[in-house]
């Protein structure tokens, strides 16, 4: 499978993606993160973290 660019998707952008709030966001983040299904690269200060 070729490795694909990760896009960026700042988490305001997310949450009204997905119909809710920021915090929910960050917590199912997180839950994605604990369970090994994605993992989250932190970019330099101001910069959103890549999925």
């Amino acid at each position: 499978m070729p490795k694909t660019e990760p896009h960026r998707f700042p988490l305001a952008e997310l949450a009204v993606a997905l119909g809710c709030s920021i915090q929910a966001c960050k917590r199912a983040l997180r839950e994605l993160e604990a369970a090994g299904l994605i993992l989250r690269v932190r970019q330099e200060v101001g910069a959103p973290n890549r999925i």
